[in-house]
């Protein structure tokens, strides 16, 4: 953003702008004041302090369009990028963990979480953006997909699937969406015959509507945390013995270590800002319905998994300056 060349300095003066300040001054306060600070909380505190920055504060350009073609175009290719790189692995035993494919991540789920990013991007924007023939895209597409489905991730699942309904309800294009239905599903059906890691690790994840074990210790030790200090929160302390446990559950981290008044001003943020946002798709240009459905996807899958609380990955980085560049839409067209 830094080096466009027409950009001004826009403070964001809204009720999101406003939201989000006073969830960082929670925050800093119940950090600062916790029997547990140490070093790496005073490290989220200052991660915080400069997305705060970069979405509310500091200089962007003059136009949202331009503002929606910058952030789409930086975690699109950087999502597409990641797969393109991770397909490599697909058929080396290095590319899995366990029986679910993680390409070049850590964990599957991260891995499912970049490739619905990538998705998203490449269905909405890729050709036009590239200017590439239709075999190049589709093949992209795919790969995409492979990434996708092998890493059976259920919190990316979810995404994508309220993606497709946000997008069915705002541009009606049902039949689009049963091509892309129906084609997941056949790559689907050829995947669970398909034995494509070494040594035959890859088996159909089973699926259950349930909360595994792992995430349900998770919410006992956040509600415990929540309880204890209700209104402002433990803080960002990570210390062992005390403080905040950073984990998967987003939305419970945050109210653990901001309570009440912190978390939910930034929670309440992010949902406004979903809703908001909604009945913009129809009259908004391709980079902000692009931006618009990414928001979506990873307000979804944090309701499993840390992103939006943790702020080390390029998923709740890109949410923070798009729920900034938002702000400055729906401000700009009811100030």
């Amino acid at each position: 953003m830094l080096i466009v060349r027409n950009t001004n300095v826009l403070v964001a003066n809204n009720l999101t702008a406003w939201c989000c300040s006073i969830f960082l001054i929670v925050t800093a306060y119940s950090t600062l004041t916790s029997p547990y600070v140490d070093f790496i909380g005073i490290q989220y505190l200052l991660g915080y302090a400069v997305l705060f920055l970069l979405s509310f504060v500091l200089p962007l350009p003059v136009t949202n369009n331009q503002s929606d073609e910058i952030l789409s175009k930086a975690i699109g290719i950087l999502a597409i990028g990641v797969c393109l790189l991770s397909i490599v692995f697909l058929f080396t035993s290095t590319g899995w963990l366990g029986t679910r494919f993680k390409g070049i991540y850590g964990n599957p789920n991260g891995m499912g979480s970049i490739a619905v990013i990538a998705i998203i991007y490449s269905v909405t924007l890729l050709d036009g953006v590239l200017k590439l023939k239709s075999w190049i895209v589709i093949s992209i597409i795919m790969s995409c997909a492979l990434c996708f489905l092998f890493s059976q991730s259920r919190g990316a699942m979810l995404a994508i699937g309220i993606c497709i309904l946000v997008y069915l309800i705002s541009e009606r294009k049902v039949k689009l969406f049963f091509l892309i239905f129906i084609g997941l599903g056949i790559i689907l059906s050829i995947v669970n015959t398909l034995d494509l890691s070494e040594g035959g690790n890859f088996q159909q994840r089973e699926y259950k509507m349930e909360v595994d074990d792992a995430r349900k210790n998770i919410f006992k030790i956040h509600s415990a945390l929540f309880f204890e200090k209700p209104l402002l929160g433990q803080g960002l302390s990570g210390n062992e013995t005390g403080g905040r446990y950073p984990a998967e559950l987003a939305y419970t981290d945050i109210l653990s270590f901001a309570g009440i008044i912190g978390g939910g001003a930034f929670i309440f943020a992010l949902f406004y800002m979903a809703y908001r946002g909604f009945h913009l798709l129809r009259g908004g240009n391709k980079y902000y319905k692009c931006n618009y459905l990414i928001f979506i996807s990873i307000l979804a899958m944090s309701a499993g998994d840390g992103y939006i609380s943790n702020i080390g990955n390029p998923l709740p980085i890109f949410a923070w300056l798009v729920l900034g560049n938002l702000s400055r839409h729906i401000y700009r067209e009811n100030p």
